[in-house]
């Protein structure tokens, strides 16, 4: 065969890997274009996070360059859900697939790397699609929130590829340059690529075969790359200080032993890759201490072996140290957040596990008859299995409900979890759920101060208030320093009448956090609900003083303001506000029902169309647009948002259904109002309200003999 025709081929069968990599992936993982985002991190990452929802812009890329998002400071992943944003908005299909997109892309370029590193397409093909379509990657392609770890994937796969060029032609320095850039890229996307410099010095051993150079040049190569690793730390460290409370929960011995016993469950996952969860709760000092012993053992030795037998084996050198090393960051020695070890932390560790099992699978199955035969037919059933199992556990990201139920289902004693899960139910107003979640948290976990609150949130929708209270003041009691449980206390108590309780525990607020702003937004609210006016604002400036991008003060100053009637300074107020959040869901509220009182209807229906378009399921903005489409004379049209309103209020707004008949009425749908009017009064049966009763009576008799129900 000539060397053309040898060319030829090699270029088509690597072409030919690619194709199917992508297509593999694409299968697995392309259902996530009908999920919706979750209730865990999706909220802060993108929908319900204003710097986000403004979209890409010179003062969004300003920020994520110089402000800590969600308790990381990653700019280049913040800017790429800019991106998104302004793309797809909030239809969650389009972040989807970018995840997707950028997923595919390492997985290919992993191939290309492992390829032009060792010469053997076949095994750097298996480990390529083992990695990508693993059920270890559903969470991290399946959720929008860990963007982050398909954006700094795929830069690693390119530093690899430009790394391992330049180690082919040294004397070109233009690739070394470009590994340094696309690294520093990668570091900017997720920190977990600190450990980059001593992954290439791995590299230099084996495959590259560059130890020949000596241990001091290969390590000054690498001094720039060490540079960039230590001031990612250095930012990591530092924006990360709040998630790291949690450290002194826990002391290092235990921290230690949980990190060996999670490398021993990543192995165990990998090849048997069952009950997995997006949440794994630390078991904090109750870890058995044989499961510590064993798993310890069992690292030890296989660091031992592969330290012994590198010479020999050389892919296991590079293989267990390149997992090894890459999961120090995550294995919990400063511990951040209460999971105990996560999928999602495999992303790019498993690719040296996989490394060491593909080359070291190749040396034993030689050694069988027909073992080049086995060695494909394993090879291949290998990667269907993991595709059908990667498929239903990617399956389970379809929802927030699907998501946690499974969760719940596959793991013991997650009270985080249950708390999660409450938290979704309350927002679908199935409150009895939700508290039965809350419920089940605290028989975990009886001194937790969210769960408590949450229990609380779920009572008092519920209208249970004196039952809410207790779990409240528990609450602020467990943690007084949390201002979002003293509020929830003090809104409570000034509902019942008890403002001076209700000051006391704001003003102990101001005394623990003086600058925050939260507090004095509730103080004004207090005073603004004794019409106390001028007292009120004078909170709200205050709150603006120490917290000037604090949108709710500037939205409660305009309903302060619409209140008395001050109408167009109120709207100046809300244009303020928008300028810090154009998506407010409650802004927009506010700012449409004041265009409607100030008869500006056309500007009214746009903002009703705006909130519609963040939150197609708000029961309050399909009752205003209806309202202002009647005020308008458009009654066809404020029927079918009237109806929507009515579906979406499941019972608890008798109101709508008098705003219904009255408008099918208009047009002659005499039959329809009837029908509303019977509805509603059914209702209304319910809620002992006289007056409005008499109003559907009137109705009634308005409208002449009404059909009845069937």
């Amino acid at each position: 065969m000539s060397k053309v025709s040898r060319i030829r081929r090699n270029y088509n069968r690597t072409l030919g890997i690619g194709l199917l990599l992508l297509l593999a992936v694409l299968l697995v993982f392309c259902q996530s274009a009908r999920f919706a985002f979750v209730n865990f991190d999706d909220d802060a990452y993108v929908y319900n996070n204003p710097k986000i929802t403004k979209g890409l812009n010179i003062s969004g890329i300003e920020w994520a360059f110089t402000h800590v998002h969600s308790e990381n400071w990653h700019p280049v992943t913040t800017i790429s859900h800019m991106l998104n944003f302004s793309l797809f908005g909030l239809r969650p299909a389009g972040h989807h697939l970018v995840n997707v997109a950028f997923h595919a892309l390492a997985a290919v370029l992993l191939f290309t790397t492992l390829r032009e590193m060792t010469a053997m397409p076949g095994r750097s093909a298996w480990v390529a699609a083992a990695w990508a379509i693993h059920p270890l990657r559903a969470e991290s392609v399946a959720w929008v929130s860990e963007m982050k770890d398909d954006l700094s994937g795929f830069f690693f796969m390119l530093t690899l590829l430009a790394y391992v060029r330049h180690a082919r032609s040294p004397a070109t320095k233009g690739w070394y340059y470009w590994a340094l850039v696309l690294f520093a890229a990668g570091l900017l996307c997720k920190p977990i690529l600190v450990t980059v410099p001593f992954l290439l010095l791995l590299l230099d051993f084996w495959p590259l075969g560059r130890h020949h150079l000596g241990p001091r040049r290969l390590l000054i190569e690498k001094l720039p790359f060490i540079a960039l690793s230590a001031a990612s730390c250095f930012a990591t460290v530092f924006a990360q200080k709040g998630a790291l409370k949690h450290l002194e929960n826990i002391t290092f011995p235990w921290r230690a032993g949980n990190a060996a016993v999670s490398i021993g469950i990543y192995i165990w996952k990998t090849f048997v890759p069952c009950n997995l969860a997006v949440l794994y709760p630390h078991p904090g000092v109750h870890l058995p201490v044989f499961e510590i012993v064993l798993n310890a053992g069992l690292v030890t030795a296989i660091s031992w072996a592969a330290i012994h037998l590198r010479r020999k084996y050389p892919w296991l050198w590079t293989g267990w140290f390149w997992f090894l090393g890459m999961l120090v960051p995550v294995l919990g020695f400063m511990q951040v957040g209460v999971q105990a070890y996560a999928d999602r932390y495999t992303y790019l560790p498993q690719i040296g596990l996989l490394i060491a099992i593909a080359w070291e699978a190749n040396v034993l199955f030689k050694l069988l008859p027909n073992g080049d035969f086995l060695l494909k037919t394993v090879g291949i059933a290998t990667i269907g299995g993991l595709m059908a199992i990667a498929m239903i556990q990617t399956a389970h990201w379809r929802n927030s409900e699907t998501l946690w139920r499974h969760t719940l289902a596959v793991t013991t004693n997650n009270s985080r979890a249950h708390q999660i899960f409450g938290l979704w139910l309350q927002d679908q107003q199935r409150f009895e759920e939700a508290c039965e979640q809350q419920r089940e948290a605290l028989q975990i976990s009886e001194n937790d101060a969210d769960a408590h609150n949450n229990l609380a949130n779920a009572l008092v929708a519920l209208g249970r208030i004196d039952e809410a209270i207790p779990h409240y003041t528990r609450a602020t009691a467990l943690a007084p320093d949390s201002m979002t449980i003293r509020i929830n206390l003090a809104r409570l108590l000034g509902s019942r009448g008890r403002d001076d309780e209700a000051l006391a525990c704001l003003n102990e607020g101001l005394r623990l956090q003086p600058n925050s702003g939260a507090i004095y937004i509730e103080e004004g609210m207090i005073y603004a609900a004794r019409r106390r006016y001028e007292e009120a604002v004078s909170f709200y400036r205050k709150a603006l003083e120490v917290q000037p991008d604090i949108e709710d003060a500037l939205i409660d100053w305009g309903l302060v303001l619409a209140a008395q009637g001050k109408l167009q300074e109120a709207i100046e107020r809300y244009n303020e506000a928008l300028k810090l959040n154009p998506n407010s869901k409650v802004l927009l509220m506010n700012y449409a029902a004041a265009d409607g009182q100030l008869g500006r209807l056309d500007d009214a229906i746009e903002r009703y169309n705006q909130l519609l378009r963040i939150d197609p399921d708000s029961a309050k903005a399909h009752q205003g647009l209806g309202l202002a489409l009647s005020l308008k004379g458009i009654p066809c049209e404020a029927i079918v948002h009237y109806q929507k309103a009515a579906q979406l209020f499941l019972g608890a707004n008798p109101v709508i259904f008098l705003l219904l008949a009255d408008e099918c009425a208009k047009v002659g749908r005499m039959q329809e109002a009837g029908e509303a009017l019977i509805e509603g009064k059914a209702l209304q049966a319910t809620k002992n309200n006289p007056p409005l009763m008499a109003e559907f009576d009137a109705r009634f008799a308005n409208y002449g003999k009404m059909p009845q129900r069937k």
